[in-house]
């Protein structure tokens, strides 16, 4: 059983004065993620996969088609439910600084997801709890009493896991994780990403412009072009034996870099 499914799932933006202006960003798009299985969403910029991935997490809203998470229609879950689903369903941002706030000290960006899920664990268990998952992405809890901008990209990425690991969610959403990373780190982390899906049986719908990563942590890869899904096969396969056109020159010019 798939743990994320989305059907048809379809988002139109409309710009100019009269919003006479169209860009089909997802058209008609379905593809699953089985439980504890990463599939590798790839695709030149422009191509929708972030878009799809807003779509997925409720950030916004489609025009048609539907989402399910573990057989739950959540297309149009809203307010208490949405948030509720949210510690199930997370999402790794590109820009681990953008998921924290510059002012405050890490000790208490790592509070604030339990704050707003409250009763997932007892308030005199937190640090613990947070001092665990430190433990689990292998940084040091000292690092708690500094400021985002004190520590590095790869240490900033592994603790924005951390955080999501304390909600222990089900599926996650990986938006270009490494991307802001050096070469070096980029590996540690999609290590890390990999052996705690192994551990925990945890999904992954893996965004990413890098074919070589996507084919290395990924069960199966699918491609997006101008919106639509028109491929999608085992990793393994991917590479020998691309379908589509677009998949053959995609491959060709990612070779060439």
């Amino acid at each position: 059983m798939a743990m994320l499914e989305v059907s048809r799932l379809c988002k139109t933006f409309r710009s100019g004065l009269w919003g006479n202006h169209r860009i089909v960003a997802v058209d008609d798009v379905s593809l699953a993620v089985e439980q504890g299985h990463t599939l590798g969403l790839v695709g030149m910029s422009g191509s929708g996969k972030s878009t799809l991935a807003r779509l997925v997490m409720g950030l916004i809203r489609p025009d048609s088609g539907t989402i399910h998470f573990d057989g739950e229609d959540i297309t149009h879950e809203k307010g208490a439910a949405r948030r509720a689903r949210a510690r199930e369903l997370q999402m790794l941002f590109q820009h681990p600084t953008a998921a924290l706030h510059p002012r405050l000290l890490l000790r208490d960006s790592m509070r604030e997801p339990l704050r707003l899920h409250r009763g997932l664990i007892d308030p005199q268990d937190w640090d613990d709890a947070i001092a665990q998952q430190l433990a689990v992405v292998s940084l040091d809890p000292a690092l708690l009493d500094r400021y985002p901008h004190q520590l590095s990209g790869g240490q900033l990425q592994r603790l924005c896991l951390a955080r999501l690991l304390l909600l222990s969610p089900r599926c996650i959403v990986l938006d270009e994780p490494t991307s802001m990373l050096d070469v070096s780190v980029q590996a540690q982390v999609m290590n890390l990403l990999n052996r705690i899906r192994h551990e925990q049986g945890i999904s992954y719908l893996f965004i990413s412009h890098d074919l070589d990563l996507v084919r290395a942590y990924s069960d199966d890869i699918a491609v997006m072009y101008r919106g639509r899904l028109i491929e999608q096969q085992p990793a393994d396969e991917f590479y020998e034996h691309p379908q589509e056109e677009y998949t053959k020159r995609l491959i060709a010019a990612f070779r060439e870099m």
